[in-house]
């Protein structure tokens, strides 16, 4: 199977994105699990990991800001963050609004 970089229409008309976020900094990889989850008509829908994204010991503001550019591309309908301890540091900077040099 390939990476997905992006949303992809291979999957259902009611398939979706999931991400699962691990916090880390300083010193530490924080990582992104991208899930593609597609129901199915009875039982438990498949869910499978499409990519990982890993960003090494960047700051906070730095890491929402890549965070928001894979929401941009993937349109998740879900996100769970490691938020407890340091990982609230870095939900305080995702409900921030931030501008970059990109249009």
């Amino acid at each position: 199977m390939q990476p997905e970089y992006e949303y992809s229409g291979r999957t259902s008309k009611n398939g979706y994105y999931v991400f699962g976020i691990d916090v880390g900094r300083v010193g530490c990889t924080t990582e992104i699990l991208v899930f593609k989850v597609t129901p199915q008509l009875q039982g438990a829908a498949n869910k499978t990991l499409v990519n990982i994204f890993s960003y090494d010991a960047e700051h906070f503001e730095t890491q929402a800001i890549n965070i928001k550019r894979l929401f941009y591309k993937f349109k998740p309908r879900r996100i769970a963050i490691d938020a407890n301890g340091l990982g609230v540091g870095l939900v305080d900077y995702l409900i921030k609004s931030q501008e970059t040099d990109e249009g």
